[in-house]
Order: structure tokens, then C-alpha cells, then sequence
């Protein structure tokens, strides 16, 4: 369901761009994720979306249904979504519809359970007007006075991506920067679509413990570009050959909160400070971390100063990692729960801000 609103979302955006619905389920025997993709792929000449329906992209299993299904009714899919959102369907849909899927798994749809994935994880995705909030704040404050070259260097992190809707926000007003930045200055120098690309490549980094959250994310960065290009006076004939980045190293699937100090496994992206960190991380109680992780709960109160005391939550130690890798000058913002301002441990990760800020090496914004 996920692929064919991808389908619906990037022909509203340009019809000519990719076949037809009716016609791919027409092609295909069994319409699952692969080979919806794979039917797509084989029939793209534009190298950008033929990186975004790549099917070797899509993880875990190929699975299809355990009965039979009339497929032509998948169709229907999108005459439903386009009569909730009209014409334009907004890119967070694809966010939206993997988290209800993590809070209601069709595999479990017949069994009596107390908590749901999503409740044990935390997950909890950010409202698109509040992500939009957070992140024109944010890099309003951390581009202020900067030059293009200077902008061109931050690193930008959101340590719980998920579908990457921070993400998206962000690289959505990085272009915008650069485009009011060149055209008050009356410059002829502009962004050409492959240094667009090469900006996401270095600028935009995420990680998340769920895999398909992370192949989501991928995808609808890529997806971002694309529609970047399709608004603007960028000819197709630029856009067809363009070399694509792999995002392998740049959105990964690990835990944020993992000890990574000794680890071979370590993701590259963690070797370098970050000049910008904002999300809205998992909202998890100690009392259910007991429940569900004991020997993690216990791990956290080794390693974070903000778990050993108190009664903590997992986006509190969110905040203090984050600290740990903002780079001098930082500029840190999370969407949290108002507890942060009542606790005695939210009142300890002030004192780790206090801390960090007041150091000689460094400064947090």
C-alpha cells in the first residue's frame, strides 16, 4: 500500500513520470512491494526515480498476501487518499501511513494486546506544522551570518529520524536559503541539480532503530530532490542523467544510544560532530524500560548522568548524546514531553546544557 501512494504521489507531481497504477498491476502477477517497484524501475528513464523504486532498495522480505485478493481494488487506495488531501497529497502521508502500520501490524490485527510496537518503542512521529516550527527556528539561528560556503560545511542530525519528516523540513529550507540567498544579491551563481544532490549527501544525517522507518526515509529525501526539480525551471533533460548519492552512510538503522565508543560496527556519520541536532525522540518511562528491557534500563543508568537519578525518560537521554556530539557553536532542539520541565532528572539534563555550554572548548545554542 505504501508503494502504490508513492505511485499516486509522484504522478500528481508529474503524470508522464512513471506508468499509470492500472497499468503496473496489469504487468505484474503479484503486486507485492518488490515487484511493484521492480515493474516500475524497469520502465523509468530518469535516474533519480529509478533510485527511489529501486526494489533492491526495499528490506526485509518480499512477502504477499495468504489469500486471494482482487488487486484492481488497490487502486482504490488512492481515490481515497486523494479525496482526504484533494489535490496534493503532502509527502508526510508516507510517514503517517508506516506509523499506523507500527501501531496496528496486520499480522496482529486478531490479537488482545495491552501495548502496541510503537507504545514499547516510543515512537511517536512529530506533527508536520511542529517539525516545520522547530526546524525554521532552528537553522533560521544556525545559518545567521553564515556564507554559503560556511552553510555548505554543517552537518544536520535528527538521532530518531523515522521517515525522516525533520529531515525532509530541513533540506526543503536549505534550498530555499540558497535560492533567496543568490537572488538578493542579484548573483547568476546558483545550485545546479547535481551540487543539490552533493548538499543532501553532506549536510543530511539520521539514524533509527526501524529498517523500513530508515528505506522510508531514503526514499523520500530522494523524493524531496525530485520534487525540488520538478517545481523549479530545472529542464528534464538535467534531471534524467544525474548521479544519485547513496544514503547508506548518511540515514542508517542503528541505536542512537548505543555504546558506539568501542564498537567496530560504529557508523561513520558518528565521527564527526554534528552543528545542528533536532527531532522528537521516543518518549519511553524507566518503569516500562524495566518492564520490557531490564538489562538496558540498567545500562542506561551506567552511562548517562541524567539516568542516575530520578525517574528518566528515554528522550532525556536523547538530549544528553546529543549534547555530547554537537559540535562547538551547536544548536540543539527537541520536541519533548512537558515532564523535561517537572522532573528531577530533566532538571539534570539542564545541568549537563549548563555544563556543556559553560565549557572553554565549547558553546550549545
Amino acid at each position: 500500500m505504501s508503494i502504490i501512494l508513492l505511485f499516486d504521489f509522484v504522478r500528481q507531481i508529474e503524470n508522464t513520470a512513471i506508468p499509470s497504477i492500472e497499468e503496473v498491476l496489469s504487468s505484474v502477477r503479484t503486486p507485492t512491494a518488490y515487484n511493484l517497484c521492480k515493474a516500475v524501475h524497469s520502465r523509468i528513464s530518469c535516474s533519480l526515480l529509478r533510485c527511489i523504486f529501486n526494489p533492491d532498495h526495499l528490506c526485509g522480505a518480499d512477502i504477499g498476501p495468504k489469500k486471494k485478493v482482487n488487486w484492481s481494488s488497490l487502486t482504490y487506495i488512492c481515490d481515497a487518499a486523494d479525496a482526504f488531501y484533494g489535490s496534493r497529497m503532502p509527502i508526510t502521508i508516507l510517514g503517517d501511513f508506516h506509523q499506523l502500520c507500527v501501531n496496528y501490524p496486520v499480522a496482529d490485527r486478531n490479537a488482545r494486546k495491552k501495548s502496541s510496537q510503537r507504545h514499547n518503542k516510543g515512537i511517536h512521529y512529530t506533527a508536520a506544522p511542529l517539525v516545520d516550527y522547530i526546524v525554521f527556528q532552528t537553522l533560521t539561528r544556525a545559518f545567521h551570518k553564515l556564507e554559503p560556503q560556511q552553510v555548505q560545511q554543517l552537518r544536520i542530525l535528527d538521532p530518531s529520524c523515522g521517515c525522516g519528516a525533520f529531515l525532509i523540513a530541513a533540506f526543503r529550507y536549505i534550498l530555499m536559503w540558497f535560492k533567496n540567498r543568490y537572488s538578493s544579491k542579484q548573483q547568476s551563481l546558483s545550485l545546479n541539480p547535481q551540487e543539490i544532490l552533493g548538499l543532501l549527501k553532506s549536510m543530511i544525517f539520521g539514524t533509527d532503530i526501524d529498517e523500513r522507518a530508515i528505506e522510508r526515509a531514503r526514499r523520500l529525501l530522494l523524493l524531496s530532490v525530485w520534487i525540488h526539480y520538478m517545481n523549479s525551471a530545472v529542464s528534464k533533460s538535467d534531471v534524467q542523467s544525474l548521479s544519485c548519492p547513496n544514503l547508506s552512510e548518511n540515514i542508517v538503522c542503528t541505536d542512537f544510544l548505543r555504546d558506539h565508543s568501542n564498537d567496530s560496527e560504529r557508523p561513520p556519520l558518528m565521527d564527526k560532530p554534528f552543528n545542528v541536532i533536532f527531532g522528537g525522540p521516543p518518549f519511553v518511562r524507566v518503569q516500562e524500560l524495566y518492564k520490557s528491557s531490564p538489562e538496558l534500563a540498567d545500562d542506561y543508568k551506567r552511562r548517562f548522568q541524567t539516568a542516575r537519578s530520578g525517574q528518566f525518560d528515554l528522550y532525556m537521554l536523547f538530549i544528553e548524546k546529543s549534547i555530547e556530539l554537537l559540535a562547538d557553536e551547536g544548536h540543539l532542539s527537541m520536541s519533548v514531553s512537558s515532564s523535561f520541565l517537572r522532573s528531577q532528572t530533566g532538571q539534570g539534563v539542564l545541568h549537563v546544557c549548563r555544563y556543556k555550554s559553560c565549557s572553554p572548548y565549547r558553546k550549545i545554542k
